[in-house]
């Protein structure tokens, strides 16, 4: 949409609000501190393999190549870590995602480190997983019953940011993406089963059924070789079994 002259004025733009922002002047004295906490960052990742995190993100989803850039910019609200999918691209599972500080306000920041960063990236690549191939199905979703899936919840999954039955759906399969492969990398054996009885404690009452279809995807890799392909067939399964489904969501 608007082509090269969008992005040359894009450019201008962005090189003009460079200079009236006095951004270089700021740099200059705050480069130590930013090469600082991205020392730290990187040191938090390493200990954390997502090497291994990213080579499932990569095998489960089925395409070939994958990039999570870091952005580390504490100044940003909410506090927390978030996700960019800038350059959205059919081959390639590419996402951005913003460190910010945890304690905006403060003097000290405090980026998000241990616990608070395994289960920020892990819910990152799920949902670059989930998301571009949720979408490129909305027309399916829109022509099945699945809307039918958000009314029990809706109320509870407002607090939660959830507004809509696709981000619904979309959202449900993301987590339990998660609790298939990121989580199932960390050590001990109780994860898998910890963060399963809190999706269904949040009232992602599909929990159950989605793990049963996502781990015939993982199985049936020749038929679907990648997520989006498999979205389609697991629509069509949840308008089957709407009717049952929707009893095991807990009444409000």
């Amino acid at each position: 949409m608007g082509g090269d002259d969008a992005i040359a004025k894009l450019d201008s733009a962005l090189a003009d609000l460079l200079i009236r922002s006095g951004f270089p002047a700021f740099w200059n004295k705050n480069v130590s501190d930013y090469r600082r906490w991205v020392k730290i960052l990187v040191s938090d990742l390493q200990s954390l393999a997502l090497s291994k995190r990213l080579d499932w993100a990569i095998g489960f989803s089925g395409l070939p190549t994958s990039t999570i850039h870091l952005v580390v910019a504490p100044g940003l609200y909410p506090v927390g870590t978030d996700t960019l999918d800038l350059i959205p691209q059919q081959n390639h599972l590419d996402r951005y995602v913003l460190v910010r500080d945890l304690r905006l306000g403060s003097n000290d920041v405090q980026l998000p480190s241990g616990t608070d960063l395994e289960y920020d990236l892990m819910t990152t690549l799920a949902m670059a997983i989930v998301f571009p191939a949720t979408d490129n199905n909305s027309d399916l979703f829109r022509s099945l019953r699945l809307g039918q899936f958000f009314p029990p919840v809706e109320e509870a999954m407002s607090k939660e940011g959830v507004t809509t039955a696709d981000g619904f759906i979309s959202r449900s399969i993301a987590y339990v993406v998660r609790v298939l492969g990121p989580l199932a990398l960390l050590p001990g054996d109780n994860h898998k089963a910890m963060a399963i009885k809190s999706l269904k404690t949040h009232d992602f009452y599909l929990t159950d059924f989605l793990i049963d279809q996502l781990e015939y995807y993982q199985t049936h890799r020749t038929d679907y070789p990648t997520i989006s392909s498999f979205i389609p067939f697991l629509y069509r399964e949840l308008d089957k079994q709407l009717t049952n489904l929707i009893l095991e969501a807990s009444p409000k």
